[in-house]
């Protein structure tokens, strides 16, 4: 019998490696459990910071949308003049858009209604062509159904 004969009897037995009791195979899966304690670990922190990050971002964006578009800068600003035109207009959101000559100026400020009632009110003035109080809010920027200008009047005296 020669030395091949020998090595094809063991052939379905696993290769034994012989180790001192004093050394750490780092190759073993041993110490398995604690990498994969510490990546599971890591991986938690990393997944908070990204669920942290997109908390502080959502609420970060929501801030900027209410300053920019809900929260008006000017409130109860007033102008005193002549309605120049009020008409109905949008292709989704009809909105009422007028024009007032301010009295001793040339020209013309273009402003957006918020109710029906003002509308109606300020359409009774243009046509009897007397002067009014128009009170407004100022905005950043303008929404769709809120109308084109940035000023939204709320009131006349």
């Amino acid at each position: 019998m020669n030395a091949t004969d020998h090595d094809d009897l063991f052939d379905d037995e696993e290769p034994v490696t012989l180790r001192r009791p004093d050394t750490i195979d780092f190759r073993s899966g041993a110490d398995d459990s604690v990498q994969s304690g510490t990546r599971k670990h890591r991986s938690h922190r990393l997944r908070r910071f990204f669920i942290w990050l997109a908390l502080i971002g959502g609420v970060a964006l929501g801030m900027t949308f209410y300053l920019r578009y809900c929260s008006p800068y000017a409130v109860e600003a007033q102008i005193t003049g002549r309605i120049a035109s009020i008409e109905k207009r949008g292709l989704v959101f009809k909105t009422y858009e007028g024009e007032i000559r301010p009295e001793g100026a040339d020209s013309v400020m273009t402003f957006s209604v918020a109710s029906d009632a003002l509308a109606r009110s300020l359409g009774e003035a243009e046509a009897a062509g007397r002067p009014v109080t128009l009170i407004y809010e100022k905005y950043y920027a303008t929404l769709p159904w809120r109308g084109e200008s940035l000023r939204l009047a709320t009131a006349i005296r």
